[in-house]
C-alpha cells in the first residue's frame, strides 16, 4: 500500500470526507492535496517528519502571542502602524 493510499483510508476512517463531518468533507480533500504534494517532492521518512514538524512549529507560533516573530513584528514601524490605527490614529 502506498503513502498516499494509506493517507486516504486513515482519513476515510476518522470521517473526514463524509458530508456531515465538519466542512462537509473539505478537510479531508485538503490533507490530500498536501500528502500528495509532500509524495511528489519525493518526501518520506525523515524529510517527511522534518516537514511537518516545521509546519506544526509555525502553526503554534502564528497561534502565539508572545512568539518572538510576533513580538518582533509588533516593534516594527508596521505593528506600530496597524497599533495606531486600532486606535484611529
Amino acid at each position: 500500500m502506498t503513502s498516499r493510499e494509506f493517507a486516504r483510508k486513515w482519513l476515510e476512517k476518522q470521517g473526514m470526507f463524509d458530508k456531515d463531518s465538519d466542512f462537509d468533507g473539505w478537510i479531508g480533500e485538503t490533507v490530500m492535496e498536501v500528502w500528495n504534494f509532500i509524495a511528489d517532492q519525493g518526501h518520506s521518512g525523515g524529510s517527511a517528519a522534518m516537514l511537518f514538524a516545521c509546519l506544526d512549529g509555525i502553526r503554534k507560533d502564528y497561534d502565539d502571542e508572545n512568539s518572538v516573530i510576533w513580538q518582533e513584528y509588533w516593534q516594527s514601524d508596521a505593528g506600530k502602524a496597524l497599533v495606531a490605527s486600532f486606535h484611529g490614529q
